[in-house]
């Protein structure tokens, strides 16, 4: 990801992005200090783009790398409900102190407040080859 392309405005950065397989972070961004903090340099590029408040900078990375993430907070999940929900030595550190009984573990992004279902784990066998409960 070596090539200097400038861009003209935002809708131009979204369909080099979808044209090339790319995901984007804006500067400025959580996900922006996020992917420059855990990316190695050859894994992502840098790119001047002209907005209405002037110049920014825009990250463009491999979608592959948010697929990774996902999957990987799929695993967590399944680890942490297994088949038949929370034991009691993986979920201590989950106990509301003041009602005393296991609450879910946030969980960042798409999946904050969400419970894994079954199309979900068999989507996640189906991937990883093997079975999960």
């Amino acid at each position: 990801m070596a090539d200097q392309i400038d861009f003209t405005d935002h809708a131009q950065v979204h369909e080099y992005a979808d044209r090339h397989g790319l995901d984007l972070a804006w500067e400025g961004t959580a996900l922006f200090a996020k992917r420059r903090r855990y990316l190695t340099p050859d894994q992502y590029a840098m790119h001047p783009v002209k907005t209405r408040r002037g110049v920014t900078m825009v990250m463009l990375y491999s979608k592959g790398i948010h697929q990774a993430e996902i999957e990987a907070r799929v695993r967590c999940q399944l680890f942490l409900t297994g088949p038949r929900g929370r034991s009691g030595a993986r979920a201590q550190h989950c106990v509301n102190a003041s009602e005393g009984r296991p609450q879910p573990l946030p969980l960042p992004g798409p999946f904050q407040g969400r419970v894994l279902n079954a199309s979900a784990a068999a989507w996640l066998a189906a991937s990883s080859g093997g079975a999960t409960s």
